[in-house]
């Protein structure tokens, strides 16, 4: 039995990718002025932005390069307990680390874990697999890349069911799912 519940909050371009093929992402954060006039608009709720989804997070499970990209930069939910997974990280890093996904799903019981933030382009489609995922929000961003690093790579569908949209001035289109 799981006590906890798995989110997701992922950053993409409007053709799917997380990232450049290099793994640059700084097209996130760093769009060019190009005086652009987005229209926002709104459904019938909101979607979560980043900052209605990480103050309510406890736990954030990710792999080895999410934990060493974040740790470099300081880069941390508020309140938020990480947990490793990966295979090859050591022991003893000043962090949990789990070598697999049950064992990652048991670690958060045991720990009590309630909302936990499922990061990576390895570890989300990991916990979707396993059905360990039950919220995904899709941020996406209002640029083409043309190729890079999916959103997911996976041999199996899966099922959203949309539950809040927005857009922002930003050209930011936000969507909250229920992962069926």
């Amino acid at each position: 039995m799981r006590f906890w519940r798995g989110r997701a909050y992922v950053m993409v371009s409007a053709d799917g990718y997380v990232a450049r093929t290099n793994g640059d992402v700084s097209w996130r954060t760093q769009p060019p002025a190009l005086g652009r006039r987005h229209e926002p608009g709104m459904g019938s709720r909101a979607a979560h932005e980043w900052g209605t989804f990480h103050p309510v997070i406890d736990h954030v499970v990710m792999g080895r390069g999410s934990y060493e990209r974040r740790h470099e930069l300081g880069l941390w939910c508020r309140d938020a307990e990480p947990v490793v997974l990966s295979a090859s990280m050591p022991d003893g890093q000043g962090v949990p680390v789990v070598r697999c996904v049950d064992e990652a799903a048991a670690w958060l019981n045991r720990v009590r874990a309630r909302e936990v933030f499922v990061q990576g382009t390895t570890v989300l489609p990991a916990f979707l697999r396993r059905g360990f995922v039950d919220e995904l929000t899709i941020a996406t961003m209002p640029v083409l890349l043309g190729g890079g690093i999916p959103l997911l790579a996976s041999d199996r569908d899966v099922h959203l069911e949309l539950r809040a949209t927005h857009g922002t001035e930003a050209g930011v289109v936000h969507a909250t799912y229920r992962v069926l």
